[in-house]
């Protein structure tokens, strides 16, 4: 080593070991752990009490609503969205059988969700308990209505052919007019009432004097 390599490395030791000893000089104020801590509850989310909730000055009412429903109605309108499902359903499988025939996956599927509404109308909707908390009117839809649906889920069973599909297609829709229509001329079983509101007693005192002077005046 010739004394020109000799003196880079040496150099090269001097600053490495100034730089290892040096300190950094701060020119900013370190916070203390008090300070910091007064920071963080400065930083704290307030609590609702410092922040009061708006007051309205005229608080909206909630109506007063009256429902009538008798008990057991129920079942009549649920015999009603039953029979329109029927009716839809057999409609879109006689649409896909004239296309692809009865073997078809949406003909089975469409079908098959037509009869199982109603099965589930004859023995929820339709039953014998349910049925005696009707009203006397819409008992006599739901006693004429359990045999047609009866007939109309066996002529489902026994289809053959497309023709036959058209014909229970057909006899749904028919059905679901008649309840429909047989349903409508019941007397309503559901009203909704809204109670009147009563009016301040500067409008019902200057209501009095309007009706005395025009009684009086009669």
């Amino acid at each position: 080593m010739d004394i020109r390599d000799l003196i880079i490395n040496e150099g090269v030791k001097i600053g490495a070991y100034f730089i290892r000893n040096s300190k950094p000089k701060i020119t900013t104020t370190i916070p203390t752990v008090q300070d910091l801590q007064e920071r963080l509850k400065s930083l704290e989310p307030k609590s609702s009490e410092q922040f009061p909730q708006p007051v309205l000055e005229n608080p909206i009412e909630n109506k007063s609503i009256e429902t009538g429903a008798k008990e057991g109605t129920a079942c009549s309108l649920c015999s009603d969205e039953h029979l329109s499902e029927v009716s839809g359903a057999l409609s879109e499988a006689l649409r896909f059988a004239r296309s692809e025939g009865l073997g078809s996956k949406e003909v089975i599927r469409r079908v098959r969700h037509a009869r199982d509404e109603l099965n589930a109308m004859e023995r929820f909707d339709l039953a014998p308990e349910e049925i005696t908390k009707l009203p006397e009117d819409e008992k006599e839809v739901a006693h004429w209505a359990l045999p047609q649906s009866r007939n109309l889920r066996h002529s489902i069973n026994s289809m053959i052919t497309v023709e036959d599909l058209e014909k229970a297609s057909a006899q749904a829709a028919n059905l679901a007019d008649d309840f429909a229509e047989k349903l409508i001329k019941c007397k309503p079983s559901i009203e909704i009432k809204e109670q009147p509101k009563p009016l301040p007693p500067e409008i019902e005192a200057l209501k009095k004097m309007v009706e005395e002077k025009k009684y009086g005046r009669d």
